[in-house]
């Protein structure tokens, strides 16, 4: 194999402009921009990016599109494409360990479950659910999915199937409910895989979900309106971002949040860029990639101006062995919104 079929790479979706930036990981440089979606003229919003766990393929999933699509992560060339759906607003993938399966969640008020074959690129099934349905996650045997309500207080659990759904309180006390009230957005299977971390958008905190017990173990606060989740298994780490935080830290817009595993104790958060979303880890060398969205007309400007209607967002670099912010960031395309590490 060549060092082009090796070589490490982050991956970021940029939803202003149908385009995903491919950064060589040794520089952290953008070395190519792939266009993605299918429609001529119109912006389809990608916005979800994933790297198979084998590192062969990468994925993205679209809002203004029924759509996942197929590429190698050797040299970023489209390998194909399937339907998921009447539904668009496809907003996140999660990918089975032996990279056959991916499982698309459509965040709609009638919101869809999509199984794909990725070998084939085929839809297996698209099925409703319940209202805007979000985050997607697989347990460690990849024989059942768990998704979150972004309005409401539960998860919502049903084996790859679909012959057993239900819904599970994550709001101790208290009876699965849709009103909103924590409205969990990201889900996330911990290391030991006995366990889920759930981002609470309402309630400012991440919630620790045992496999077994169906309980609540604990509560971490985190920054304000918390997004995404992101794990370094070398250090033990997880790693929260908060777009909107201007509460953590005063003249500042967006942090993240750092929590030791073992004590589940969390750092102050770290104001990193300017609304930071996706986020992504580099095992190798311990750095947090930060994909700053920049939607706003107080954040930083750009040097350059896109062809896309909007403004260019930046990645920022967090050096994980002491969490600082590293003095450099990189200008992207426009709302630079979620990130994927080939390791």
């Amino acid at each position: 194999m060549g060092r082009q079929s090796q070589q490490k790479k982050a991956y970021v979706v940029n939803q202003g402009c149908d385009v995903v930036t491919v950064l060589d990981s040794e520089t952290q440089l953008p070395i190519r921009y792939v266009t993605v979606g299918n429609k001529k003229n119109i912006v389809e919003v990608p916005h979800m990016i994933k790297v198979s766990p084998d590192g062969k393929y990468w994925y993205v999933v679209f809002i203004a599109n029924s759509l996942i699509q197929k590429f190698k992560c050797s040299d970023d060339s489209f390998v194909g494409e399937t339907t998921l759906g009447p539904s668009n607003d496809w907003n996140t993938v999660v990918i089975s360990d032996n990279g056959t399966r991916g499982y698309c969640v459509s965040w709609t008020s009638n919101g869809r479950i999509a199984s794909v074959d990725l070998e084939q690129m085929k839809l297996i099934y698209s099925i409703p659910v319940f209202n805007y349905p979000h985050g997607i996650a697989l347990n460690a045997t990849n024989d059942t999915m768990y998704v979150t309500a972004q309005t409401g207080n539960f998860i919502f659990k049903v084996d790859t199937a679909f012959s057993s759904p239900e819904q599970i309180s994550i709001d101790p006390g208290f009876l699965p409910s849709s009103i909103s009230k924590l409205d969990a957005h990201e889900i996330f299977l911990s290391p030991d895989k006995q366990s889920f971390y759930i981002s609470c958008q309402k309630t400012n905190d991440l919630r620790v979900f045992n496999i077994a017990t169906r309980q609540i173990t604990n509560i971490i606060p985190t920054g304000y309106y918390p997004q995404e989740i992101a794990i370094c298994y070398t250090l033990n780490k997880i790693y929260v971002s908060s777009p909107y935080d201007s509460v953590s830290v005063a003249g500042q817009k967006g942090t993240i949040t750092e929590i030791d595993i073992a004590t589940l104790i969390a750092k102050s958060p770290l104001s990193v860029g300017y609304m930071p979303h996706g986020i992504g880890v580099d095992e190798t060398k311990k750095l947090l990639y930060v994909a700053s969205r920049n939607l706003f007309i107080d954040g930083p400007t750009p040097h350059h101006s896109s062809v896309c209607s909007g403004r260019n967002g930046f990645l920022n670099f967090i050096d994980l062995i002491n969490f600082s912010v590293l003095p450099r960031r990189t200008e992207l395309s426009v709302d630079p919104y979620s990130v994927s590490v080939r390791n």
